[in-house]
């Protein structure tokens, strides 16, 4: 039981390390107007939007409007 409660306590810490390190790298990369701070961005953008979406019938949908919709009409039956 206690070397369990030292293993939690250990790697709760050493996750705490690693999101410190990262923070430290993103600023030192990230935060100028560099390439890397572009590409991250264009990346995350790219993964934050619906470019594609099946309608419950099977019928795809890429165009945006038509996906907007079909959005907001699933959600008002829900």
């Amino acid at each position: 039981m206690e070397l369990r409660t030292q293993l939690n306590k250990w790697s709760t810490i050493e996750e705490a390390i690693y999101k410190q390190k990262s923070r430290v790298q993103w600023l030192k990369l990230g935060d100028s107007n560099t390439s890397y701070f572009y590409a991250r961005m264009k990346s995350r953008k790219s993964q934050n939007q619906i470019t594609m979406l099946t309608k419950e019938d099977g019928t795809i949908i890429r165009d945006l409007e038509e996906i907007t919709r079909e959005a907001v009409r699933f959600i008002r039956t829900c």
